[in-house]
């Protein structure tokens, strides 16, 4: 017995008949690596939450005033969001009000 197909992580050059063969990697559908081909998550013991990365969606933008470091997936509902510096304080003459990074 064994795994004739020379993809499969558990392949075996001698086996002489086809059992199951496995196809590791992320089995997770709403997983941002999932792998359609995939049968198991890794070898024994490995869960699918160390092998797949779950979507964060956020701001990847680094400059962007809502930047999320953690993210993986852009949000469309929270785009993100340029700095704009200048004064924010209403009274000052050099008052800006697309301002929301103080200077």
């Amino acid at each position: 017995p064994g795994c004739r197909n020379p993809n499969a992580d558990n392949y075996n050059s001698d086996a002489t008949t086809d059992a199951t063969c496995h196809f590791h990697g992320c089995t997770l559908t709403q997983a941002i690596n999932y792998d359609s081909t995939a049968t198991r998550p890794g070898p024994p013991g490995t869960t699918a939450a160390s092998v797949c990365t779950l979507p964060v969606p956020g701001c990847m933008d680094s400059t962007a005033l809502n930047y999320r470091s953690d993210a993986n997936v852009p949000d469309p509902a929270k785009p993100c969001v340029p700095k704009v510096r200048g004064c924010k304080i209403p009274q000052a003459s050099n008052y800006n009000s697309a301002a929301n990074v103080q200077e």
